[in-house]
């Protein structure tokens, strides 16, 4: 009889094993599970930020081709202003050497300045050696009109 008596014990205590060994396994796989979904959570959100980082690399060369557009355009008006800013100064001086050729534009200057500051013809002829024609052309020119 112990062997029978015995025998049951040994049921109960194999059945126990296999129900804590399954436990075990169920418990193993639910965290296994868990890890997997947590891992899972992980990566998506690696390639959310990894979309991210590539829109905004993407967004930095499209800046750098424009940035450098630009600078080329900038190159552009800078040597066209240079450009021009000699021209000007080419003018400048060509007005300037004109002036300084015609003489006679500032006598005539001077002579409708000494009629608005009531000059006669004597006066015109003698300071601005004009002859009489000329000096009255100026006076009825320049005179202030009598109402």
């Amino acid at each position: 009889m112990t062997d029978l008596s015995q025998a049951p014990m040994w049921n109960n205590v194999a059945l126990i094993i296999a129900v804590a060994a399954v436990v075990i396994v169920l418990g193993v796989a639910v965290m296994v599970m868990l890890r997997l979904q947590q891992q899972q959570r992980l990566l998506l959100q690696q390639q959310a930020r990894l979309q991210i980082v590539t829109k905004a690399a993407h967004e930095v060369l499209r800046l750098r081709d424009e940035l450098g557009a630009l600078k080329s355009s900038t190159l552009g008006v800078n040597a066209e202003m240079q450009a021009l800013q000699e021209k000007l100064f080419g003018v400048e001086q060509r007005v300037q050497d004109v002036a300084e050729q015609d003489p006679g534009g500032k006598l005539y200057q001077r002579a409708a300045k000494l009629v608005s500051q009531g000059a006669d013809v004597e006066e015109l002829m003698s300071e601005c050696e004009l002859p009489r024609a000329e000096a009255e052309l100026l006076l009825s020119l320049h005179r202030p009109k009598a109402d």
